[in-house]
Order: C-alpha cells, then sequence, then structure tokens
C-alpha cells in the first residue's frame, strides 16, 4: 500500500517510455527487460510474504533470486544501457561531424563573401576619390579666375552630374564677367 502511488506511476511511465522508442529492436529489449524485472519483483513480494510463515524458506528464496534472477537482471539492464549509452556517443559524433563540415563550408564562404563585399567597397572608394581629386584639380584653377576651365564630367553617376552643374554655373559667371568688362 506504501509504494502503490510510486509503483502505479513507474507503469504509468514505462508505457510512456515504450511508445516513444521508434527502434522496434531496442523497445522489445526494453519490454524484455521490464518483464524481467515484473517477474522479480513478484517473485520477491512472495518471498517477503513466505518471510511471515517461513523465515529460513524465505531466506533461501531471497538469495536464490538474488543469485539467478537479479544479477542476470542486472547485467541484461547494463547490457542495454552500455548499449544506448554507445549509440549516444556515435550519435553525438555524428552530430559534431556534421557541424564541423557545416563549419567548414560556412567559414570558407563568408570569408570569399566579406573579401568580395571588401573588394568592392574599395573599388568603389577608390573610383569615388579619383572622381573627387579630379574635381578638385579642376577647381585649383578656377580659384585662380581662370573661369574658362570646366570640370571633368564623364559618367553618369552623382559627382558627375554635380560637376556638370559646376560646370553651368561657371559657364553663367564667366558670362555675367565677360558682360560686367
Amino acid at each position: 500500500p506504501i509504494f502503490s502511488a510510486a509503483e502505479q506511476n513507474i507503469s504509468t511511465r514505462q508505457q510512456e517510455v515504450l511508445k516513444v522508442i521508434k527502434r522496434k529492436e531496442v523497445r522489445e529489449d526494453l519490454e524484455s527487460i521490464l518483464a524481467k524485472w515484473d517477474a522479480y519483483d513478484k517473485a520477491s513480494r512472495a518471498a517477503i510474504e513466505l518471510y511471515a510463515r517461513d523465515p529460513k524458506a524465505a531466506t533461501e528464496r531471497i538469495n536464490s533470486l538474488y543469485q539467478n534472477d537479479f544479477k542476470p537482471f542486472l547485467k541484461t539492464l547494463e547490457q542495454f544501457s552500455d548499449s544506448r549509452f554507445a549509440e549516444a556517443a556515435e550519435g553525438r559524433k555524428a552530430v559534431q561531424s556534421t557541424q564541423d563540415r557545416v563549419f567548414w563550408t560556412i567559414v570558407p564562404t563568408l570569408v570569399i563573401v566579406t573579401l568580395v563585399i571588401l573588394g568592392l567597397v574599395i573599388n568603389l572608394s577608390l573610383s569615388i576619390q579619383t572622381s573627387l581629386k579630379g574635381i578638385l584639380a579642376a577647381l585649383k584653377p578656377l580659384t585662380e579666375g581662370r573661369l574658362s576651365e570646366r570640370l571633368p564630367a564623364q559618367g553618369s553617376d552623382e559627382l558627375a552630374q554635380v560637376a556638370r552643374g559646376v560646370n553651368t554655373f561657371i559657364g553663367e559667371v564667366q558670362q555675367i564677367v565677360g558682360q560686367v568688362h
């Protein structure tokens, strides 16, 4: 009576565990182990009940159960556990191997993509820098009053548009200066 709730809980958990085990041979091995446990448990209870009537026979029966039932049961349980632990270790090893392959696929790809992007950024930066240097070089004569000079305005990017706008402005300033003289 004291252990009946615990026994019921264990029985329920056994059934739940058996339901989630997908591999038939593992489920069958566990069912066999549980059946052996149930048989040992019933025989142990009978030996305990026998103790009230015949302590000597009960002691002999308990020793026999221990040697002939419990020790082999324990060995079977340990083999089952060892097999599951070995399978788990193999599974972890397979997962680690997959993670390593994924890592060594992704990291070089990220490095290559990063280098390509870095190359594009450097190329764009140099292009902008070259255009700005050209504009600055063309502005120098304008600051000295030579309004006949024009900024290089090749291309269709924003800097070329700015250069065309400045060139238009310089042309209008040049016309105004020409009219004043």
